[in-house]
């Protein structure tokens, strides 16, 4: 994992010192060492840090980035995980490797294949962006589900792109804060900004877009796109609602296997994620049956966590120790400040919090890498909300989905309505609901849409950023299992019925059948617990730090109305408040 900048100054030479500010806002992103270039007559600045994980680059610093021909040069953050096979496939009778590096083989495609087809043989996790010193041009991608962040910004005088926002603000100290993405907010459950972000003029670089930013025209061309709705395919899920339970599991089983051994560090130790859940529950065994990770690790919020308190019964069906970490307010609240600096807005979730201390723990067992288990409620339905889509006998003409949707807390703001973001909300469902207007059964329908909408918006903007950010901060590297391009697509290709199963008659078995159902071969029923979702302490915390009042709420958003219930606010809108009022206060002069 690495930290990755780029700044092209449309008239003047690159600003050295200013840049090299903004690089070492990403050192913790790469702390084993970092490069920089300076390109087009000293207007086009390349830097990256880097958290070395696959082969041996440090030997070869100077060189393991640049294409062989030197006609390119790379920054690239994440990993691909086939990089061995495409070197042996496309490079090892033209070229000898100097590093071993999959940096190394992703710039050299480069030299015999286009862009796009570089982009599709590629399985990992990534954003990158190359140099073409003959074209003079950037070529921009973004993996499909958007697991590996990439911002980019552009004004009259300089184009930037980076791993964080906080570089760009290095950059551009006279960027302002977005309020309407603030006030938004307050009508999503959690932080949800697919595009645009909590400052003006940043934007998100598309998931699975290949894109070109011509350096000579200053101008952006799009050479290839690549969307999740690609895998969607009617045929196989007609022909797998032809097949049994258990052909359907064991074709399942045999995915969860190759992606083992797919994402598991091939030269380094790393630590699984570890809740006593579904989820992280069938990650850690096959990934223990394939490469046991050093230690499993579980973070325990006393009083406030049941599943913890419960991992004794997983311990003789794995290969490898469980660590449980107790976490109190006051550490819960320590994290706050750091936070904020690499995520540059209010919180996606409280459990950006959770990622970051469990990050630091696993920093501290001197590990880089750990692998969590984001994308699974999404992908298969694991969330107790989507047990009310049974409330609906046709299709609805707006998200129902609380992740997805329009979700009012009945929070007014003056001189501002959210109808913008309510069509906008209501175009998204329409567009991904054609994906599957195949499905006759408007459940089917419903169901499809919704987890298929969830994954593209909520995961990317939720669960991939707090994986990627909080990870980086201690300087590990995350890796989400179920985000594996072959499971994603046994996913959006699986009946609706194999992900959340409405006609059920055991609650313990509506969401996510097929995980427990294959949770239950691997473990044991018994240790199925009702879902508790993140824990931690976000109110308490916040409480400590901002008590009940929200002056820069009320000043920069106009804040209005908050609605209460006899008299108190309600768990989810004071939250809301404290992490706005947070966030406001640590980026207080771009307010």
């Amino acid at each position: 994992m690495c930290g990755i900048i780029v700044a092209f100054y449309k008239t003047n030479e690159v600003d050295i010192c200013v840049c090299n500010r903004a690089l070492d806002r990403l050192r913790l992103r790469g702390p084993d060492h970092s490069f920089q270039e300076l390109y087009y007559d000293n207007r086009l600045f390349f830097g990256q840090t880097v958290l070395s994980i696959t082969g041996n680059p440090v030997n070869v610093i100077d060189s393991y980035h640049k294409s062989h021909d030197k006609s390119y040069d790379i920054v690239f953050n994440g990993e691909i995980y086939n990089h061995e096979e495409l070197y042996c496939k496309f490079l090892k009778n033209n070229y000898q490797s100097i590093s071993g590096t999959d940096t190394e083989t992703l710039v050299n495609l480069h030299q015999v294949l286009l862009p796009v087809n570089v982009y599709d043989q590629l399985k990992g996790m990534f954003s990158y962006v190359v140099y073409d010193k003959k074209r003079h041009c950037l070529i921009i991608c973004r993996d499909i589900v958007g697991e590996k962040i990439l911002y980019h910004y552009e004004d009259e005088s300089v184009f930037i792109l980076s791993s964080e926002i906080g570089p760009i603000l290095e950059l551009r100290e006279s960027i302002k804060i977005n309020r309407d993405v603030l006030r938004n907010y307050f009508y999503t459950r959690h932080l949800l900004s697919p595009e645009n972000t909590s400052f003006h003029g940043v934007k998100l670089v598309k998931p699975g877009h290949v894109l070109e930013y011509d350096l000579n025209k200053k101008s952006f061309k799009i050479l290839g796109v690549n969307n999740l709705a690609d895998y969607i395919n009617p045929d196989i899920i007609t022909k797998n609602k032809e097949r049994s339970a258990s052909d359907i599991i064991s074709k399942f089983e045999s995915i969860l296997e190759v992606t083992a051994n797919d994402i598991k560090p091939r030269s380094t130790n790393y630590i699984s994620a570890f809740s006593g859940g579904i989820d992280s529950s069938l990650t850690s065994k096959y990934l223990s049956d394939e490469k046991p990770p050093t230690k499993l690790i579980a973070l325990r919020f006393p009083q406030k966590d049941r599943i913890s308190e419960n991992l004794a019964g997983f311990k003789k069906f794995l290969n490898c120790p469980i660590y449980t970490i107790c976490v109190s307010i006051e550490e819960f609240a320590s994290f706050f400040d750091d936070c904020y600096t690499v995520a540059c807005a209010p919180l996606s979730t409280h459990s950006f919090v959770s990622q970051a201390i469990m990050s630091k723990k696993v920093r501290e067992y001197s590990t880089k890498v750990l692998i969590g288990s984001d994308g699974a409620d999404e992908l298969f339905g694991g969330y107790e909300a989507y047990k009310k889509l049974i409330n609906y006998s046709s299709f609805p003409n707006s998200n129902p989905s609380p992740y997805s949707g329009f979700v009012p807390h009945g929070v007014q703001f003056e001189e501002w309505e959210p109808e913008k973001l309510m069509q906008e909300t209501r175009d998204r469902w329409h567009k991904y609901s054609t994906y599957y207007q195949f499905e006759k059964n408007p459940t089917e329908r419903i169901v499809q849409t919704v987890l298929y909408t969830d994954t593209v918006i909520q995961l990317e903007s939720v669960g991939i950023r707090s994986a990627d950010f909080m990870s980086m901060m201690s300087s590990v590297e995350s890796r989400c299992f179920f985000l594996n391009n072959d499971i994603m697509k046994f996913a959006l290709n699986l009946p609706a019925y194999f992900k959340i199963d409405l006609t059920s008659q055991n609650d313990s078995m509506d969401t996510k059948p097929i995980l427990k159902n294959l949770f239950i071969q691997r473990f044991e029923k018994e240790l199925i617990f009702p879902k508790q979702g993140f824990s931690g302490y976000p109110n308490e915390a916040g409480r400590l730090m901002v008590g009940d009042n929200y002056p820069r709420v009320r000043e920069v958003l106009g804040l209005r109305d908050i609605p209460k219930t006899n008299g108190r606010l309600s768990q989810a809108i004071e939250w809301k408040l404290i992490n706005t009022e947070l966030f406001l206060r640590h980026f207080n002069k771009h307010i």
